[in-house]
């Protein structure tokens, strides 16, 4: 399930494992762990690694995030060579954790910020992620006042299972039980009858396309 980890080289799926024109029209063959298809960085992604750190590095400021308070910074590195899992050049990534307290009308609040800072060497090809899972305390609301305005969108990718399906639907003002219900009738429904045993992953997008959930509630970095 990849509770957790930190998924790279590519995360979601690479369709037969396969990479066609990159490079000058290079193709490469990926290591294929979801039946022919490649999914989330192969049979040792970077989940599955063990990173060098952490590192303490002080408290650096969170994009976005003003006045906080407290807290401290540290940093994991990684080196991913030429060839790993079948991917192209090198790929040097550093992602530091900053974990801190922000005030918020009058109240204080818990905050946590993930950066990533990845070096492409040698015609590397790179979208990573962490598949954070996240608890939200809806205090009696429910998930129509998180999941209000938001956009159900199939992956659009040329790699993608999903190329030249992009099914539009918007979500408003949907329960729980809605919710599920619509992601269960696309997987089975939609996914399953053309896609074989696989299924395919939701996506959740904002009204401005600057940030991707998927159903599973991890975010995925847009590129």
């Amino acid at each position: 399930p990849f509770f957790g980890e930190t998924i790279g080289r590519i995360a979601n799926r690479v369709k037969n494992a396969k990479i066609d024109s990159l490079n000058g029209g290079k193709s490469y063959t990926l290591a294929a762990n979801n039946g022919v298809n490649h999914l989330h960085g192969g049979n040792k992604g970077w989940g599955k690694l063990e990173w060098n750190g952490p590192k303490p590095v002080g408290v650096r400021s969170i994009p976005g995030v003003d006045g906080l308070e407290g807290g401290e910074s540290v940093q994991f590195s990684l080196l991913s060579e030429d060839g790993d899992e079948g991917y192209p050049g090198s790929v040097e990534t550093i992602i530091t954790y900053t974990a801190g307290v922000q005030k918020q009308n009058g109240k204080e609040v818990n905050v946590l910020g993930i950066d990533y800072e990845t070096k492409l060497v040698g015609g590397a090809d790179e979208t990573a992620m962490v598949k954070a899972w996240w608890v939200e305390a809806c205090k009696g609301n429910t998930m129509a006042d998180v999941m209000v305005q938001h956009l159900v969108r199939w992956v659009e990718s040329p790699d993608s299972f999903l190329y030249d399906r992009a099914l539009h639907y918007y979500v408003q003002m949907m329960s729980r039980k809605a919710f599920q219900q619509l992601m269960g009738d696309f997987r089975k429904a939609t996914i399953k009858s053309t896609l074989g045993p696989y299924g395919g992953d939701l996506l959740m997008v904002d009204e401005n396309g600057r940030q991707t959930i998927t159903n599973d509630g991890a975010t995925v970095m847009k590129v």
